[in-house]
């Protein structure tokens, strides 16, 4: 007599007045659920429902989100009520992404379930396939998203995911790089040995010299017959310096040598 007196199952559905049904071959990502999500991906393949379960949320036109809950049965209940089959429980909404609206929403609720979460995303799948078949939309009447959209809503999605929180941590504990310049040298007449610092770095055309840090820097060019050049010059990150030097006969004028832009 007990036993009649407990409810089985439990079902409702949420009443959504003019929210537009949920369309027949539409995108859904289906947020995690504590595993149940892979119950439900299972069910929506089983019972047949018209909708395409996908992994990249930026592409998704619903999100299914919700809950479940079990609950094994106890030795009072397998032994006077003869119930061995758990106790579940699970509600999911499935959410418009353009409208941020609940398309639709269901609720399982039994006392003896052979099947435990099978059973609830199954009834939870069926119900959802009856919604699509009954509201007549179709995916065509879905305004499609650019692919200016998507590619911002990934980034979005990423920054927001796990992954994405503890690669800024890491970014954030990284060193700062040593800000680096562009430099080239040349020099009237060629063929000058150049040193910057005390280092010597080839000989005048030079190549771009990349591996020097930002600030002052002491360059010298030297070359046989020519008076030794010398200045010492700012250097800053990001802001290519083409130096040129027009180098002085030893036996020359002794006044300094010209460098175009410097002076």
């Amino acid at each position: 007599m007990l036993r009649a007196l407990l409810p089985v199952i439990l079902l409702a559905t949420c009443p959504l007045g003019a929210v537009e049904p949920v369309a027949w071959g539409a995108k859904l990502y289906i947020h995690p659920l504590d595993g149940f999500e892979s119950f439900l991906n299972a069910a929506l393949r089983v019972k047949g429902v018209p909708l395409t379960v996908v992994t990249d949320r930026a592409i998704a036109d619903y999100e299914m989100v919700g809950n479940s809950a079990s609950q094994k049965a106890g030795w009072a209940k397998i032994i006077f009520l003869k119930q061995t089959g758990s106790s579940e429980e699970a509600s999911i909404s499935v959410i418009d992404v353009r409208t941020s609206e609940v398309a639709f929403a269901y609720n399982y609720n039994t006392f003896n379930s052979y099947r435990g979460k099978q059973s609830a995303a199954e009834s939870c799948a069926k119900h959802l396939g009856w919604h699509i078949r009954d509201g007549r939309r179709e995916a065509a009447a879905l305004t499609p998203r650019t692919d200016e959209e998507i590619r911002a809503l990934r980034l979005k999605y990423y920054a927001e995911s796990p992954a994405g929180r503890e690669t800024a941590r890491v970014a954030a504990a990284l060193p700062v790089a040593p800000k680096v310049i562009s430099l080239r040298v040349t020099s009237t007449p060629a063929n000058a040995e150049l040193e910057v610092d005390g280092e010597y770095w080839g000989t005048t055309p030079t190549a771009e010299l990349n591996r020097l840090k930002d600030g002052p820097h002491v360059v010298v060019l030297k070359k046989s017959g020519f008076t030794r050049w010398e200045r010492t010059v700012n250097l800053g990150a990001g802001e290519p310096r083409v130096i040129h030097a027009e180098l002085e006969a030893a036996a020359g004028d002794p006044k300094r040598a010209r460098i175009a832009g410097l002076d």
